[in-house]
């Protein structure tokens, strides 16, 4: 037979303990150092609802802003509005790396599937994703997110 694993660690480890609990980190999950300063502007998704089975298409511009090449890695965030559940304030769905001249502007493009809305439901022992509206954000950091959209899962 199958064996439980148990996980006391709970899902309010890191960067989610910090935000659940309203405390202000030394260095937020994902910061990093650079010579150079970059802007992510223009969000785009491709639809606003959601159905189960369909990707949403994420995009938006990243600008180096600076004077030297530099690289940036780029977050994607997804947090629920309203689960039935406790879940982390937000939750790293996907993240990429990009090197920028100058000046130089990129675009940078996640997709979105049911697992990046889905929480594991315990009880019945599978991921579960709830009808609903959830935030897509995007920065480079935790705490430094620059852009935001609303997009409803509607099953």
């Amino acid at each position: 037979g199958r064996e439980n694993v148990y996980y006391d660690e709970g899902i309010f480890v890191g960067y989610r303990h910090f935000d659940a609990q309203g405390i202000e980190p030394l260095f937020p999950f994902g910061f990093g150092l650079s010579y150079t300063t970059f802007d992510i502007t223009n969000l785009q998704v491709s639809k606003k609802q959601m159905r189960a089975g369909e990707v949403v298409t994420v995009s938006v511009d990243v600008q180096n802003t600076g004077k030297v090449t530099g690289a940036e890695v780029v977050q994607l965030y997804i947090q629920d509005v309203k689960a039935s559940i406790e879940r982390p304030p937000k939750e790293l769905k996907g993240f990429s790396k990009i090197k920028l001249a100058p000046h130089e502007t990129k675009t940078v493009t996640f997709k979105i599937g049911e697992r990046g809305l889905s929480f594991y439901d315990e009880r019945d022992r599978c991921w579960q994703v709830e009808k609903g509206a959830f935030n897509v954000l995007i920065g480079n950091s935790s705490r430094d997110i620059m852009v935001q959209e609303e997009i409803e899962f509607v099953g």
